[in-house]
């Protein structure tokens, strides 16, 4: 069963509760949503505890995404050919 969305005050920015790493308890990990040449895009971006997201954050986050001014964990994890 997939885990429930929780909502936040932030528009395309959603949370779920996990077990946390590295500790004992839940944490919420942060999402964002929106939309990119007709697509919807859902990503991850981070964890509360882990990566000391807020949903403030992730709101931010999100508006870089849709402007373009950020990559995704993807393309930013994509290694880059060297020039010889």
């Amino acid at each position: 069963m997939a885990a429930k969305r929780f909502k936040t005050t932030y528009p395309g920015v959603f949370y779920r509760e996990t077990e946390r790493i590295g500790g004992p308890g839940i944490e919420r990990v942060y999402y964002i949503v929106f939309t990119k040449e007709g697509k919807v895009i859902e990503e991850k971006v981070g964890r509360q505890y882990a990566d000391d997201m807020t949903s403030a954050k992730a709101n931010r986050m999100r508006g870089e995404r849709i402007e373009g001014k950020r990559l995704s964990r993807k393309e930013y994890n994509v290694p880059q050919k060297l020039d010889s």
